[in-house]
Protein backbone atom coordinates (compact mmCIF):
# COMPACT_ATOMS: atom_id res chain seq x y z
CA UNK A 1 0.00 0.00 0.00
CA UNK A 2 1.08 3.44 -0.72
CA UNK A 3 1.47 5.59 1.85
CA UNK A 4 1.86 9.69 2.14
CA UNK A 5 2.10 12.37 5.21
CA UNK A 6 -0.57 14.70 6.24
CA UNK A 7 -0.39 17.96 5.02
CA UNK A 8 -1.69 19.49 7.99
CA UNK A 9 0.09 16.74 11.25
CA UNK A 10 2.79 15.15 8.70
CA UNK A 11 1.32 11.71 9.85
CA UNK A 12 1.73 8.79 7.50
CA UNK A 13 -1.09 7.04 6.13
CA UNK A 14 -2.61 5.01 3.53
CA UNK A 15 -3.35 7.08 0.07
CA UNK A 16 -6.39 4.64 0.08
CA UNK A 17 -8.01 7.18 3.06
CA UNK A 18 -10.15 10.15 1.86
CA UNK A 19 -9.06 11.49 5.47
CA UNK A 20 -6.08 11.47 7.80
CA UNK A 21 -6.67 9.42 10.72
CA UNK A 22 -5.19 11.06 13.11
CA UNK A 23 -6.39 14.64 12.42
CA UNK A 24 -8.86 14.43 9.68
CA UNK A 25 -8.03 16.64 7.39
CA UNK A 26 -9.35 15.89 3.89
CA UNK A 27 -6.83 14.03 2.03
CA UNK A 28 -7.65 16.13 -1.78
CA UNK A 29 -8.05 19.23 0.29
CA UNK A 30 -8.11 22.21 -2.21
CA UNK A 31 -8.42 25.64 -1.28
CA UNK A 32 -10.95 27.65 -3.08
CA UNK A 33 -13.17 30.34 -2.30
CA UNK A 34 -15.86 28.40 -1.82
CA UNK A 35 -14.17 26.15 0.89
CA UNK A 36 -12.18 29.51 2.58
CA UNK A 37 -15.71 30.90 3.10
CA UNK A 38 -17.56 27.18 4.55
CA UNK A 39 -14.39 26.62 6.53
CA UNK A 40 -15.15 30.23 8.29
CA UNK A 41 -18.77 29.82 8.87
CA UNK A 42 -18.18 25.96 10.52
CA UNK A 43 -15.82 27.09 12.72
CA UNK A 44 -16.82 30.13 13.73
CA UNK A 45 -20.61 29.92 13.41
CA UNK A 46 -21.27 25.99 12.97
CA UNK A 47 -23.27 26.76 10.19
CA UNK A 48 -24.15 23.03 9.33
CA UNK A 49 -26.85 20.64 9.99
CA UNK A 50 -26.55 20.27 13.95
CA UNK A 51 -27.79 24.50 13.88
CA UNK A 52 -31.29 23.64 12.16
CA UNK A 53 -31.56 20.57 14.47
CA UNK A 54 -30.55 23.07 17.44
CA UNK A 55 -32.78 25.95 16.17
CA UNK A 56 -36.12 24.88 15.80
CA UNK A 57 -36.34 22.94 19.31
CA UNK A 58 -34.73 26.43 20.64
CA UNK A 59 -37.98 28.42 19.39
CA UNK A 60 -40.66 25.77 19.98
CA UNK A 61 -39.41 23.40 22.98
CA UNK A 62 -38.53 25.51 25.65
CA UNK A 63 -35.98 24.00 27.61
CA UNK A 64 -35.61 20.88 25.45
CA UNK A 65 -31.87 21.68 23.98
CA UNK A 66 -30.16 22.69 27.73
CA UNK A 67 -31.69 19.10 29.00
CA UNK A 68 -30.67 17.23 25.70
CA UNK A 69 -27.27 19.02 26.12
CA UNK A 70 -26.62 17.83 29.96
CA UNK A 71 -27.99 14.42 29.28
CA UNK A 72 -24.67 13.56 26.49
CA UNK A 73 -26.07 14.27 23.05
CA UNK A 74 -23.42 17.12 22.07
CA UNK A 75 -22.71 16.56 18.33
CA UNK A 76 -26.38 16.15 17.68
CA UNK A 77 -27.24 19.85 18.68
CA UNK A 78 -24.91 23.06 18.37
CA UNK A 79 -22.81 23.60 21.63
CA UNK A 80 -24.62 26.68 23.95
CA UNK A 81 -21.90 28.62 23.67
CA UNK A 82 -21.61 28.99 20.32
CA UNK A 83 -25.36 29.51 19.93
CA UNK A 84 -24.74 32.03 22.01
CA UNK A 85 -21.77 33.72 20.07
CA UNK A 86 -24.32 33.13 16.95
CA UNK A 87 -26.92 34.89 18.21
CA UNK A 88 -25.37 37.64 20.01
CA UNK A 89 -23.06 38.51 16.83
CA UNK A 90 -26.23 38.71 14.88
CA UNK A 91 -28.08 40.81 17.07
CA UNK A 92 -25.37 43.69 17.34
CA UNK A 93 -24.45 43.20 13.87
CA UNK A 94 -28.46 44.39 12.90
CA UNK A 95 -28.38 46.81 15.79
CA UNK A 96 -25.30 48.84 14.78
CA UNK A 97 -27.09 50.05 11.72
CA UNK A 98 -29.92 52.03 13.77
CA UNK A 99 -26.82 52.70 16.54
CA UNK A 100 -24.94 54.81 13.82
CA UNK A 101 -27.82 56.43 13.15
CA UNK A 102 -28.68 57.29 16.62
CA UNK A 103 -25.14 58.51 17.49
CA UNK A 104 -25.46 61.00 14.94
CA UNK A 105 -28.86 62.24 15.93
CA UNK A 106 -27.21 62.73 19.42
CA UNK A 107 -24.08 64.58 17.90
CA UNK A 108 -26.71 66.61 15.78
CA UNK A 109 -29.21 67.19 18.57
CA UNK A 110 -26.28 68.57 21.01
CA UNK A 111 -24.56 70.83 18.59
CA UNK A 112 -27.83 72.63 17.85
CA UNK A 113 -28.84 73.11 21.51
CA UNK A 114 -24.92 74.77 21.89
CA UNK A 115 -25.55 76.78 18.91
CA UNK A 116 -28.22 78.21 20.10
CA UNK A 117 -26.87 79.89 22.88
CA UNK A 118 -25.70 83.57 22.10
CA UNK A 119 -22.25 83.97 22.25
CA UNK A 120 -22.23 86.94 24.10
CA UNK A 121 -23.74 85.14 27.08
CA UNK A 122 -20.66 82.88 27.23
CA UNK A 123 -18.12 85.45 27.58
CA UNK A 124 -16.44 86.77 30.55
CA UNK A 125 -13.88 89.62 32.01
CA UNK A 126 -10.62 88.90 32.52
CA UNK A 127 -11.01 90.67 35.52
CA UNK A 128 -13.36 88.45 36.64
CA UNK A 129 -11.13 85.50 36.72
CA UNK A 130 -7.58 86.80 37.72
CA UNK A 131 -8.59 85.40 40.92
CA UNK A 132 -9.57 81.99 40.63
CA UNK A 133 -7.02 81.12 37.82
CA UNK A 134 -3.82 79.42 37.60
CA UNK A 135 -0.64 81.83 37.22
CA UNK A 136 -0.22 80.33 33.95
CA UNK A 137 -3.14 81.33 32.24
CA UNK A 138 -3.16 84.99 33.84
CA UNK A 139 -0.80 85.97 31.67
CA UNK A 140 -2.43 85.25 28.71
CA UNK A 141 -5.73 87.32 27.33
CA UNK A 142 -9.41 86.74 28.00
CA UNK A 143 -12.39 87.55 25.66
CA UNK A 144 -15.35 90.05 27.14
CA UNK A 145 -18.03 89.71 29.71
CA UNK A 146 -20.58 88.62 31.87
CA UNK A 147 -22.86 86.55 34.34
CA UNK A 148 -20.91 82.80 35.63
CA UNK A 149 -23.16 79.73 35.11
CA UNK A 150 -22.50 76.36 36.01
CA UNK A 151 -24.25 73.58 34.06
CA UNK A 152 -21.48 70.95 33.99
CA UNK A 153 -20.30 71.09 37.22
CA UNK A 154 -17.83 73.79 36.43
CA UNK A 155 -17.91 77.51 35.02
CA UNK A 156 -18.92 77.01 31.18
CA UNK A 157 -17.66 80.96 30.53
CA UNK A 158 -14.49 80.71 32.35
CA UNK A 159 -13.56 77.24 30.20
CA UNK A 160 -15.04 78.78 27.36
CA UNK A 161 -12.41 81.45 27.29
CA UNK A 162 -9.65 79.45 27.94
CA UNK A 163 -10.46 77.41 25.31
CA UNK A 164 -10.58 80.62 22.65
CA UNK A 165 -7.05 81.70 24.15
CA UNK A 166 -5.34 78.13 23.47
CA UNK A 167 -4.95 77.55 26.85
CA UNK A 168 -3.06 74.19 28.14
CA UNK A 169 -5.51 71.25 28.57
CA UNK A 170 -3.78 70.52 32.14
CA UNK A 171 -4.15 74.25 33.01
CA UNK A 172 -8.31 74.02 32.18
CA UNK A 173 -8.25 70.75 34.36
CA UNK A 174 -7.11 72.78 37.20
CA UNK A 175 -9.62 75.38 36.84
CA UNK A 176 -12.11 72.45 36.69
CA UNK A 177 -11.13 71.76 39.93
CA UNK A 178 -9.01 68.78 39.36
CA UNK A 179 -6.63 68.65 42.01
CA UNK A 180 -2.69 67.72 41.27
CA UNK A 181 -2.46 64.70 43.15
CA UNK A 182 -5.38 62.79 41.28
CA UNK A 183 -5.36 59.47 41.02
CA UNK A 184 -5.33 57.90 37.62
CA UNK A 185 -9.13 57.51 37.07
CA UNK A 186 -10.21 60.90 38.35
CA UNK A 187 -7.61 62.09 35.69
CA UNK A 188 -9.07 60.72 33.49
CA UNK A 189 -12.53 61.58 33.86
CA UNK A 190 -11.47 65.52 34.03
CA UNK A 191 -9.69 64.86 30.38
CA UNK A 192 -13.03 63.18 29.11
CA UNK A 193 -15.50 66.03 30.50
CA UNK A 194 -13.31 68.36 28.61
CA UNK A 195 -13.32 66.31 25.67
CA UNK A 196 -16.69 65.79 25.93
CA UNK A 197 -17.48 70.22 26.55
CA UNK A 198 -15.27 70.58 23.37
CA UNK A 199 -16.97 68.42 21.16
CA UNK A 200 -20.30 67.79 22.21
CA UNK A 201 -20.00 64.23 21.03
CA UNK A 202 -22.76 62.35 23.51
CA UNK A 203 -22.75 59.78 19.95
CA UNK A 204 -18.87 58.81 20.66
CA UNK A 205 -20.23 57.66 24.00
CA UNK A 206 -22.83 56.21 22.98
CA UNK A 207 -20.99 53.92 19.90
CA UNK A 208 -18.75 53.00 22.55
CA UNK A 209 -21.81 51.85 25.26
CA UNK A 210 -23.45 49.58 22.42
CA UNK A 211 -19.88 47.90 21.30
CA UNK A 212 -19.19 46.93 25.19
CA UNK A 213 -22.80 45.87 25.65
CA UNK A 214 -22.13 42.11 24.23
CA UNK A 215 -19.08 41.72 26.73
CA UNK A 216 -20.70 43.12 29.82
CA UNK A 217 -23.79 40.70 29.08
CA UNK A 218 -21.24 38.28 28.66
CA UNK A 219 -20.48 38.34 32.03
CA UNK A 220 -24.16 38.98 33.21
CA UNK A 221 -25.05 35.87 31.68
CA UNK A 222 -22.96 33.47 34.54
CA UNK A 223 -24.19 35.78 36.62
CA UNK A 224 -27.66 34.86 35.78
CA UNK A 225 -26.67 30.99 36.19
CA UNK A 226 -25.60 31.97 39.72
CA UNK A 227 -29.13 32.83 40.51
CA UNK A 228 -30.67 29.61 38.85
CA UNK A 229 -28.59 27.88 41.03
CA UNK A 230 -29.73 29.52 44.41
CA UNK A 231 -33.30 29.51 42.75
CA UNK A 232 -33.43 25.89 42.25
CA UNK A 233 -31.38 23.24 42.67
CA UNK A 234 -28.99 24.41 45.35
CA UNK A 235 -26.37 21.00 45.00
CA UNK A 236 -27.05 20.64 41.14
CA UNK A 237 -23.86 21.18 39.25
CA UNK A 238 -22.65 24.80 38.37
CA UNK A 239 -21.92 24.35 34.49
CA UNK A 240 -25.53 23.22 34.26
CA UNK A 241 -27.06 25.99 35.11
CA UNK A 242 -24.50 27.65 32.72
CA UNK A 243 -25.84 25.45 29.60
CA UNK A 244 -29.48 26.06 30.34
CA UNK A 245 -28.46 30.27 30.68
CA UNK A 246 -26.65 29.93 27.49
CA UNK A 247 -29.27 28.47 25.86
CA UNK A 248 -31.59 31.18 26.64
CA UNK A 249 -30.36 34.07 26.19
CA UNK A 250 -29.26 32.30 22.49
CA UNK A 251 -33.42 32.59 22.49
CA UNK A 252 -33.32 35.92 23.93
CA UNK A 253 -31.16 37.55 21.29
CA UNK A 254 -32.51 35.81 18.46
CA UNK A 255 -36.01 37.01 19.55
CA UNK A 256 -34.53 40.65 19.67
CA UNK A 257 -32.97 40.40 16.16
CA UNK A 258 -36.49 39.56 15.17
CA UNK A 259 -38.39 42.41 16.93
CA UNK A 260 -35.70 45.09 15.52
CA UNK A 261 -36.62 43.70 12.14
CA UNK A 262 -39.88 43.83 12.40
CA UNK A 263 -40.25 47.14 13.85
CA UNK A 264 -37.80 48.27 10.89
CA UNK A 265 -40.38 47.04 8.39
CA UNK A 266 -43.41 48.07 10.37
CA UNK A 267 -44.35 49.85 13.61
CA UNK A 268 -45.68 46.95 16.01
CA UNK A 269 -46.22 49.67 18.43
CA UNK A 270 -47.96 47.72 21.58
CA UNK A 271 -47.17 44.20 20.44
CA UNK A 272 -43.53 44.62 21.19
CA UNK A 273 -44.47 44.54 25.06
CA UNK A 274 -46.28 41.04 23.95
CA UNK A 275 -43.29 39.68 22.55
CA UNK A 276 -41.12 40.62 26.02
CA UNK A 277 -44.14 39.16 27.88
CA UNK A 278 -43.87 35.89 25.39
CA UNK A 279 -39.85 35.40 26.96
CA UNK A 280 -40.94 35.65 30.50
CA UNK A 281 -43.54 33.11 29.38
CA UNK A 282 -40.58 31.12 27.30
CA UNK A 283 -38.41 31.25 30.42
CA UNK A 284 -41.40 29.79 32.91
CA UNK A 285 -41.80 27.28 30.60
CA UNK A 286 -38.24 26.47 30.06
CA UNK A 287 -37.50 26.40 33.89
CA UNK A 288 -40.17 23.89 34.44
CA UNK A 289 -39.16 21.11 31.52
CA UNK A 290 -35.07 21.60 32.20
CA UNK A 291 -35.85 21.43 36.07
CA UNK A 292 -38.65 18.80 36.25
CA UNK A 293 -40.28 21.30 39.01
CA UNK A 294 -44.36 22.14 39.16
CA UNK A 295 -45.52 25.01 36.99
CA UNK A 296 -47.30 27.17 39.89
CA UNK A 297 -44.15 27.13 41.95
CA UNK A 298 -41.74 28.08 38.70
CA UNK A 299 -43.64 30.93 37.77
CA UNK A 300 -43.52 32.62 41.28
CA UNK A 301 -39.81 31.79 41.38
CA UNK A 302 -39.33 32.73 38.19
CA UNK A 303 -40.50 36.20 39.03
CA UNK A 304 -38.58 36.83 42.31
CA UNK A 305 -35.32 35.39 39.67
CA UNK A 306 -36.58 38.18 36.98
CA UNK A 307 -37.09 40.97 39.83
CA UNK A 308 -33.62 40.14 41.39
CA UNK A 309 -31.76 39.79 37.63
CA UNK A 310 -33.57 43.18 36.32
CA UNK A 311 -33.67 45.80 39.86
CA UNK A 312 -30.22 44.69 40.74
CA UNK A 313 -27.60 43.10 38.46
CA UNK A 314 -28.13 44.59 34.87
CA UNK A 315 -28.60 48.58 36.25
CA UNK A 316 -25.40 47.72 38.38
CA UNK A 317 -24.03 46.19 35.30
CA UNK A 318 -25.11 49.21 32.51
CA UNK A 319 -23.80 51.69 35.22
CA UNK A 320 -20.35 50.39 34.64
CA UNK A 321 -20.80 50.23 31.34
CA UNK A 322 -21.95 53.46 30.67
CA UNK A 323 -18.49 54.60 33.07
CA UNK A 324 -16.28 52.73 30.86
CA UNK A 325 -17.97 53.85 27.51
CA UNK A 326 -17.37 57.67 29.25
CA UNK A 327 -13.98 56.92 30.46
CA UNK A 328 -12.63 55.32 27.44
CA UNK A 329 -15.24 56.29 24.43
Amino acid sequence: MAYHSCKNCNHPFGTSYKYCPNCGLKQADTLTIKALFNNTIQNYFAFDARFFKSFVPLLFRPGFLPKQFVAGKRLTYLHPAQLYLFSTILFFFIFSFQAKIDAEDMDASINEAFSAVSKENREVKLSALNDSLPNTIKENDVPSNTDINFNFGFNEKIIDSLIAINVPDKEIYKVMGQNENSNYFTQLFFKQSLRLYKTHSLGGIYKRFIDSLPIALFFLLPIFALLLKLFYFKRLVYVNHLVFSFYYFAYAFFMFSIIFVLNYIVDLGNFNFLIFLWLFVYLVIAIKNYYNKHLIATFFKTIALVVTYCLFVIPIALTLTLVFSFLFY
